[in-house]
């Protein structure tokens, strides 16, 4: 994953929970957000259908298991995860943020 995020001009700036949300997207369509204020951008967040720690550690697992998939950072309630395409190496972020009163 390495060459390709060097490539493209690294980590996108302002990832993480700020003041509580996510960041915003950028312009650009290809980024989706449960804390986006615009509908472009907006996705439902997912509902917990489970108590809420064992909901993030089923979660974390999962992330773990996907393929060409790596952690960046994690705390008890975030996770961002940097997952390459199989042809190219494209990097994809995923940013996790676990809120049990959502």
């Amino acid at each position: 994953m390495g060459l390709l995020r060097a490539l493209s001009g690294g980590r996108p700036r302002g990832l993480g929970v700020h003041d509580g949300r996510l960041a915003r997207c950028p312009a650009s369509p290809n980024c989706v957000c449960s804390d986006a204020a615009d509908a472009r951008h907006a996705v439902a967040p997912y509902p917990l259908a489970m108590q809420a720690t064992a909901a993030w550690a089923e979660v974390r697992r999962a992330v773990r298991a996907l393929p060409r998939t790596r952690i960046a950072a994690e705390t008890d309630d975030y996770l961002h995860a940097e997952c390459a395409s199989r042809l190219l190496g494209f990097v994809d972020d995923l940013e996790l943020h676990l809120r049990a009163e959502r």
